[in-house]
């Protein structure tokens, strides 16, 4: 799979049959979060919305209260990291 003239991983990677870490909904377009390979990074896979396969868009780093990678825009960054931030603080 190319993007943006760049091979990215496949969908292996991704157990796209457990629940994600956090899901969100921007524009009309689905993005969920999942844990990533090794666990050193988390995993941003979206699809269009009413639609059923996902589409892996890159990895993500967690700084504690932000996400951040390249692969994404920054509004999008935004809504999952309040969505991972509001996930991870039920599991206190």
């Amino acid at each position: 799979m190319l993007s943006n003239q760049r091979e990215l991983p496949t969908d292996s990677a991704v157990n796209f049959e457990s629940a994600p870490l956090a899901e969100v909904t921007v524009d009309d377009t689905d993005f969920r979060v999942d844990s990533g390979k090794q666990g050193t990074a988390f995993s941003i896979s979206s699809r269009p919305t009413g639609t059923w396969d996902w589409t892996f868009r890159g990895e993500a780093r967690w700084d504690g209260s932000t996400l951040r990678s390249r692969a994404l825009e920054r509004r999008v960054l935004g809504e999952l990291s309040t969505a991972l931030a509001s996930a991870l603080s039920g599991l206190e």
